[in-house]
């Protein structure tokens, strides 16, 4: 009972992370999810932070991070354009006011 439990648990995340799989187009792209998640690793660790950590869009390539009492602003950074296959792209933070917290 416990593992059947446990997975409908993951399941109902996985819908509610992911969205319906008939709706799945208006959901965010597994690069976006790869660049949120890489995001919130680098904000954790520049805010020194491990409570969950709030992200709010600021445009399309800027985010600002929030938790522990701290908040700092991101850029993306690429080294290509778009359509190029083996782009590569990092968070670089862009805030003063958190390296002075």
């Amino acid at each position: 009972m416990n593992r059947m439990a446990g997975l409908l648990v993951a399941m109902a995340v996985a819908v509610s992370v992911l969205g319906d799989a008939s709706c799945a187009t208006s959901g965010p792209s597994a690069a976006e999810l790869l660049q949120n998640r890489k995001l919130v690793n680098r904000a954790a660790y520049d805010l020194d932070c491990t409570e969950p950590l709030g992200v709010t869009a600021i445009d399309a390539k800027t985010r600002g991070v929030r938790g522990c009492g701290r908040q700092a602003t991101y850029v993306l950074i690429c080294d290509a354009p778009v359509d190029q296959p083996l782009r590569s792209c990092v968070w670089v933070n862009d805030s003063y006011r958190a390296a002075l917290q």
